[in-house]
């Protein structure tokens, strides 16, 4: 697993910092074929399939759990095989939550072939999940890998 520094910046300009280790891409790609294409799935196992942790306080609750992953839905358009489709969207949950609809925070296309998106994207805070940040959609960057606002 890897951890990446992520930079969240909400719709009313708030910004903090989480944490992200995520597994490595032949665990990724392994566990994709066995779960399929369009469900939501986190990988077990003795190693795990990956957390997060605030690394600012008071802007979202809980302050650490698990990470999910899915195929990234921007990825299938016409004419594009399952295939090829190289991005997941990965969802942070509370720890220890085994329900897969409840998500507090949705990152997408998080993940490419080469590592995480280095180019930074787009995402979502589940209102309940924001303290501080505000509820609706986000953007996130790595700092130092892409230009943090």
């Amino acid at each position: 697993m890897f951890g990446e520094k992520v930079k969240i910046r909400d719709g009313a300009g708030n910004s903090f910092v989480i944490e992200i280790d995520t597994c490595n891409f032949v665990r990724l790609a392994f566990e994709l074929k066995r779960n399929g294409n369009n469900r939501l799935w986190r990988p077990s196992g003795l190693f795990g399939g990956g957390d997060w942790e605030t690394l600012e306080q008071g802007y979202i609750t809980p302050s650490k759990g698990d990470v999910w992953y899915s195929r990234a839905k921007g990825d299938f358009k016409e004419g594009i095989e399952t295939s090829d489709a190289n991005h997941l969207d990965i969802y942070l949950h509370k720890s220890g939550d085994k329900a897969s609809e409840y998500y507090g925070i949705t990152l997408f296309s998080f993940i490419t072939l080469n590592g995480p998106n280095s180019s930074g994207g787009s995402g979502y805070i589940d209102q309940p999940f924001a303290l501080q940040a505000k509820g609706g959609q986000i953007s996130w960057d790595i700092p130092g890998r892409y230009k943090s606002q």
